[in-house]
């Protein structure tokens, strides 16, 4: 079994990882889309939807959604199994690393660690304050050193829906660290 693939229907509004970003994400799994990523993580703003086309997006280092300013109400969304992020980079680092995006919505997403990432996604607040209501549906997590979804710092990331999420080959699937991340709902997911 695997994450559904998503066929969606691009919208006039959404910012598009491929043609819309300088420089361009290429998605064909040998350029190293990074720079083209972290460029649209920078320009993120609240309410905006970030779209990943099919294709699988090369990793060589961090990509950080850490926002300038306090952002809310973004939705980052990829083709489900067909929208690959693989790790390239060093061995023990997180391939994403998100500080703070309350009322955030991921879908489609399939992360990919090749046995060296420490983490896929890495829930890190700070400054930016509490991180809720947060929904990834239709996510999947592969082959991550220490964990595929990690939750820490403070002061908390809570109110989390997961669902229809794959775990595989993860030292830990899911991992909430802080003693205020609550009201963790895990439905539908798949840990192997």
């Amino acid at each position: 079994p695997d994450t559904p693939a998503l066929n969606w229907t691009e919208r006039s509004d959404w910012v598009n990882v491929k043609t819309d970003i300088t420089p361009a994400a290429v998605g064909d799994g040998v350029a190293d889309d990074t720079a083209a990523i972290q460029k649209a993580f920078d320009a993120v703003a609240t309410g905006a939807v970030l779209y990943f086309p099919a294709g699988t997006y090369r990793i060589t280092a961090t990509v950080m959604l850490q926002p300038k300013q306090r952002v809310t109400g973004v939705w980052i969304v990829g083709h489900g199994r067909d929208t690959r992020l693989v790790w390239d980079g060093p061995a023990g680092q997180p391939l994403w690393l998100d500080h703070g995006v309350a009322h955030s919505r991921y879908a489609g997403l399939s992360f990919d660690g090749r046995g060296k990432a420490a983490v896929g996604m890495h829930h890190r607040n700070g400054a930016g304050g509490v991180e809720t209501e947060v929904d990834l549906r239709h996510m999947a997590f592969r082959n991550f050193t220490d964990t595929g979804l990690l939750a820490s710092g403070a002061p908390a990331t809570a109110e989390v829906v997961i669902e229809n999420s794959l775990f595989e080959d993860c030292q830990r699937g899911i991992a909430f660290l802080n003693f205020n991340d609550y009201d963790w709902t895990i439905d539908g997911c798949e840990f192997r």
